[in-house]
């Protein structure tokens, strides 16, 4: 199976394959103003101390209308997961196309951008769940779900690649590379950013560390595997 079509199958696996979310398409709105409400709350407080109460209270909306659309908050945190990895996925193939690889710094780039400016896009939910995958099996699962995801993806770039090393642990260290690196750096630029008065400083502050981060992640990747100057 080729990369490409191998990234396709499990981003779509990753977002079917879920924990007793309820889907009602004729509800769509309100589903997404309780991920939204879900996702504010997250900024304020952490994953446990939110009760489900504070969720549709925050959307505006009674409490039984919740459980219309997730069995509870563990499911509504794995929607919103899910919401993440397509959101990866879809920048990648926006930017590559579908038979996209991983030969070039630019193939290594676009792949650190759309997996960097997804995380800050759904900031709220990556941190809280980096936060509490410890906190139950199920929580866990989900993480570990999107990261096996990420890192098959990458180990079938790296074995299309014929890179030397082992393909799986190499994809699995630059996954938790960039989980880390990601959560530690926006993670703090973002309470920094919500202190400053001016907006305007703060989008200035957020773009020019991006830039920089996810220079500084394609430079290291693209020196350990595909070598110090490949071409572009």
């Amino acid at each position: 199976m080729s990369a490409p079509r191998r990234c396709d199958q499990l981003a779509a696996g990753l977002a079917c394959a879920r924990y007793g979310r309820v889907v009602m398409t004729r509800s769509q709105r309100t589903e997404a103003e309780l991920k939204a409400a879900a996702r504010r709350l997250l900024l304020r407080k952490p994953y446990a101390d939110i009760k489900i109460t504070d969720i549709t209270s925050e959307a505006g909306r009674a409490a039984g209308s919740f459980y219309r659309h997730f069995t509870d908050k563990e499911a509504l945190m794995s929607a919103l997961i899910d919401d993440f990895a397509t959101k990866v996925h879809e920048q990648v193939v926006g930017r590559m196309g579908q038979d996209h690889t991983l030969s070039t710094r630019a193939d290594v780039r676009a792949h650190v951008e759309a997996y960097w400016r997804g995380y800050r896009e759904h900031l709220p939910e990556m941190s809280g769940l980096f936060q509490v995958a410890m906190l139950s099996e199920r929580l866990r699962a989900i993480h570990d779900d999107l990261r096996e995801w990420q890192v098959r993806a990458w180990a079938g770039h790296l074995e299309d690649l014929k890179y030397p090393g082992p393909a799986r642990l190499t994809a699995l260290s630059i996954i938790c590379l960039l989980e880390s690196f990601a959560f530690d750096l926006i993670g703090r630029v973002d309470r920094r950013a919500n202190g400053l008065a001016s907006g305007g400083s703060a989008g200035g502050m957020e773009a020019s560390v991006d830039t920089d981060a996810i220079e500084a992640l394609t430079g290291l990747l693209t020196a350990g595997l595909l070598g110090a100057a490949p071409p572009d």
